[in-house]
């Protein structure tokens, strides 16, 4: 019988047949026959590719792949690498182990619209999908659960208690799995709302409707884990180590970015251009869209302060540039007006941060921003460079605490693409807004 298992085992054991078998992912599974191990098939009726993401017919096993394979890309040759190397550097961790984590993580975000309520409340936003009503309506235990009662469900939170129990189904330590699993109940920021758990009558019909849905979220949750398997051993490791905190508001981070990136149009394009190939699609997302770990020093090369400058170097920017700085982070430059203060602090940035994905110029307020952002594009075209250095026109957008009104379409408001731009010049409160949340 063909079925859709992912992956069967066989291998030696002390019984009657000389051989234990196993399996995962899917209707085919092993059982013991009074010491006859035989392969026997389980009927579902509820598929994977039943159950959906959003009311536009998206499909929720093909959203989580997604989401995991843009997070993957971030955290390998985007804009995470810097960060996720530096993070493992001081966890002292391996970091493909680390990046496989994260990636189920954000393989696993939304595995709680896996759901009849949420699925409900999908085919009541949206009428037309009449995929969703045919096949979700049959099993949307329909004697305990009302559309009118979705407005409560929360399936991020719901997400978390499942990923509680995976978690704790592997053998996991409880405190080493928790604050893991509990990020995804916090991507989306703000949202009020119940985990709908239906109760559910023993022995009877709605048990094993039940049972349907408890199995498709176990399925789509292996499917994850064949791509990016987790290590059980390297999970508890991360209990004591001193930085976990920052890791997890880390991972919330490329979470949010990687969900806002697979919901949104452009990406909807770029999977269609690839012909649904999310993996290839991610990597060419990645480079179209400003969003690459590209060292500055691959824009610029290894520019001198003459290639640079028209002029030459004063006592305070010869102090400032020919300093040995030995593993420094921050240098202040205090001096008087007119004395050359800036062009000091872009050559050392030039020279400190050649290794980094970019330059931001914080000045104080919007009108010396656009002074500034002039005075860097005539240093870039003295120095040969065609590159476009934008400044910020506005902070507004970044002045609305509901960010449930700002458009998911990331990438598309101009303000928040300039700041993934090699060089980007604005106020100092546009740099801290962007990661107050």
């Amino acid at each position: 019988k063909k079925t859709n298992t992912l992956a069967s085992i066989i291998y030696s054991a002390n019984n009657e047949q000389g051989f234990k078998s196993g399996s995962t992912y899917g209707d085919a599974m092993f059982s013991d026959f009074d010491g006859v191990i035989l392969p026997t098939f389980e009927k579902s009726i509820l598929s994977v590719k039943d159950i959906y993401a959003k009311s536009d017919g998206k499909k929720l096993i093909d959203h989580l792949l997604e989401a995991g394979h843009i997070a993957y890309a971030l955290l390998t040759y985007g804009r995470g690498k810097n960060a996720i190397q530096h993070i493992a550097k001081l966890l002292n961790v391996d970091v493909d182990k680390l990046i496989d984590l994260i990636c189920f993580l954000i393989g696993t975000h939304d595995i709680g619209k896996a759901h009849p309520t949420f699925q409900l409340k999908l085919n009541d936003s949206n009428a037309c999908c009449d995929e969703i009503h045919d096949t979700i309506i049959k099993f949307a235990l329909n004697d305990l659960i009302c559309a009118s009662d979705s407005g409560e469900m929360r399936h991020e939170r719901y997400s978390r208690d499942i990923l509680y129990d995976y978690f704790n189904n592997l053998g996991l330590d409880k405190y080493s799995y928790e604050y893991r699993a509990d990020i995804v109940a916090f991507h989306h920021q703000g949202k009020s709302g119940n985990v709908k758990e239906p109760v559910v009558c023993y022995g009877s019909e709605t048990e094993d409707r039940w049972k349907e849905w408890r199995t498709a979220q176990k399925q789509m949750i292996e499917k994850v884990r064949s791509i990016w398997n987790i290590d059980t051993d390297f999970i508890n490791s991360l209990e004591d180590k001193k930085y976990k905190n920052g890791l997890c508001y880390f991972i919330l981070s490329v979470m949010v970015t990687s969900d806002w990136i697979v919901s949104g149009k452009h990406w909807a394009r770029k999977l269609y251009e690839c012909e649904n190939n999310a993996e290839k699609a991610a990597e060419q997302f990645i480079s179209e869209n400003e969003l690459c770990c590209k060292p500055i020093k691959d824009y610029l090369g290894n520019l001198s302060w003459n290639s640079v400058f028209s002029f030459s170097k004063n006592d305070l920017q010869k102090s400032v540039t020919e300093t040995t700085y030995y593993g420094s982070n921050v240098c202040v430059i205090e001096y008087p007006c007119g004395y050359g203060k800036t062009e000091a602090a872009l050559a050392l940035a030039l020279k400190l941060g050649s290794d980094k994905s970019g330059i931001y110029l914080g000045a104080p307020t919007m009108s010396t921003a656009k002074g500034l952002a002039n005075r860097c594009r005539d240093i870039a075209k003295n120095a040969g460079i065609n590159m476009n250095i934008p400044e910020f026109d506005s902070s507004m957008i970044w002045e609305d605490n509901d960010m449930e009104k700002i458009p998911k379409e990331l990438w598309t408001s101009k303000t928040r693409h300039q700041m993934l731009y090699p060089f980007a010049v604005g106020t100092i409160d546009q740099i801290l807004k962007s990661v107050i949340q």
